[in-house]
């Protein structure tokens, strides 16, 4: 009896030692795991993006808005209206005609809208892509069956990246040989009745352009005169190459052209210069 009386006494201590191993093994388990979680989770994202302001640089906020545009497109030629809905802040202060509305009347109306189109096709030409703080200037080109339209797209975000403002106006793209066209031309300094230098573009292509630029035939620098070449760095902006004697850039502002020069210039003396704000005279 007392032998039985034992046995159980020691089945029952180790049962307990078993139960309290076991639960220090999942508690070590549990500590174990929870050290790899960063103690700083300051810079997890939010489940509500709209209770957020995310700090990003330039770059980052451009990749965030190229990719929004992506879904807004996708989401319209897929007719996937909740997708498009959630695009946007809960307050939208106007999109296309509708104003002071909400994002569910925003789906709702695009749902209607689209309605019975065929291919639909929204097409963004990230290339023409303009940020200014978070405001996005940006073409979407739209067709659907028997159906297309150009459109210049201003679209303004919140911090949280929700659209907050859309509208659309018609674009017309300007073709590359009319920018380069703005180049073309005679161009003069004048002081009073006097003309001091003279700047002509003689060639021009899709890549770079060709100039000749002299000083007036007075004073000591009289007759001066470089011929070059320069690459067409924008519809704006032009610059002499590293190879050329006198290195210069080129800034096109309307019916003038500023022109500056790289210090060094071995086309004309010390005291002289190639540099001012020259006037358009005749194409």
């Amino acid at each position: 009896m007392i032998t039985r009386l034992l046995l159980c006494i020691l089945c029952v201590f180790l049962m307990n030692s078993c139960t309290q191993t076991q639960e220090k093994e999942t508690q070590e388990k549990e500590d174990t795991v929870a050290s790899g979680i960063p103690s700083d989770t300051s810079s997890s994202k939010t489940e509500d993006p709209e209770l957020e302001e995310v700090k990003i640089n330039d770059a980052q906020k451009k990749g965030v808005m190229l990719n929004i545009i992506r879904q807004y497109c996708q989401s319209i030629a897929e007719k996937d209206y909740k997708k498009l809905e959630s695009l946007f802040a809960d307050s939208v202060s106007q999109y296309t005609f509708l104003k002071n509305t909400t994002k569910e009347q925003i789906a709702l109306e695009m749902k209607r809208f689209y309605a019975g189109k065929k291919d639909i096709r929204l097409i963004a030409d990230y290339g023409e892509m303009k940020i200014k703080d978070y405001t996005l200037s940006i073409p979407i080109f739209i067709s659907w069956e028997k159906y297309k339209s150009d459109v210049q797209a201003e679209i303004t975000f919140d911090k949280a990246f929700n659209i907050t403002f859309f509208i659309e106006k018609p674009y017309f793209k300007v073709k590359e040989s009319d920018k380069i066209k703005n180049w073309a031309g005679k161009y003069v300094i004048e002081s009073g009745r006097q003309e001091e230098a003279f700047l002509e573009i003689t060639a021009i292509s899709a890549k770079k352009l060709e100039f000749s630029v002299r000083l007036a035939d007075n004073g000591d620098c009289k007759g001066t005169k470089f011929e070059g070449t320069a690459i067409i760095l924008s519809d704006t902006e032009a610059s002499t190459t590293e190879s050329e004697d006198c290195k210069m850039s080129f800034i096109l502002e309307k019916d003038q052209i500023t022109l500056k020069e790289v210090p060094g210039c071995t086309a004309h003396k010390i005291a002289c210069s190639f540099e001012g704000i020259y006037m358009k005279k005749s194409k």
